[in-house]
């Protein structure tokens, strides 16, 4: 049975304090496959202590059997071509193009409010890779014009400093 209560996937859940959440299915090459976030530390830490949000993100991989059980997990996904700053995905949604399994979802940089990305799910590596953020209304959301924004920030404040200590 897919569900151990109403509530769960037969998943390992002892081994995320903050749970698994959001799981999405889809049918590729020819199984029901799963992927869903899981979270070290629950939402009230999250919320007390910001920086835990932006640790190395954990996700499971998994199959379904015929009778919609979980078959096998796999939890040592691998992000790659993320930013260089801590940043976290949420809310996954598989699905199936051109015989591809890709995924959309909530992608968050430190001090940034990105939206969505699109990333390329590849089981049998167990990687998630970032193919680009999506474009909303039009407008490229660059994560290096981000990064170069946030090095012009610190220049800019060791800058000021410096005018600081000068003046002084």
């Amino acid at each position: 049975m897919v569900f151990t209560n109403r509530q769960r996937l037969t998943l390992d859940y002892d081994r995320f304090g903050g749970g698994i959440f959001n799981p999405s299915l889809a049918a590729h090459a020819g199984a029901v496959w799963g992927l869903a976030r899981c979270e070290p530390h629950d939402q009230a830490e999250r919320n007390a202590d910001q920086t835990l949000s932006f640790l190395p993100q954990q996700a499971v991989l998994f199959r379904l059997d015929e009778s919609l059980a979980v078959a096998e997990a796999h939890y040592e996904v691998r992000f790659e071509n993320f930013p260089e700053l801590p940043w976290r995905t949420e809310d996954y949604r598989l699905f199936v193009f051109q015989n591809r399994l890709y995924c959309t979802h909530t992608l968050w940089v430190q001090g940034y409010n990105l939206g969505m990305g699109l990333s390329q799910v590849d089981l049998r590596k167990r990687t998630i890779t970032l193919i680009n953020p999506i474009q909303l209304h039009g407008v490229a959301l660059a994560l290096e014009l981000l990064e170069e924004i946030d090095t012009l920030r610190r220049e800019n404040e060791q800058l000021r400093q410096r005018l600081n200590r000068f003046l002084d």
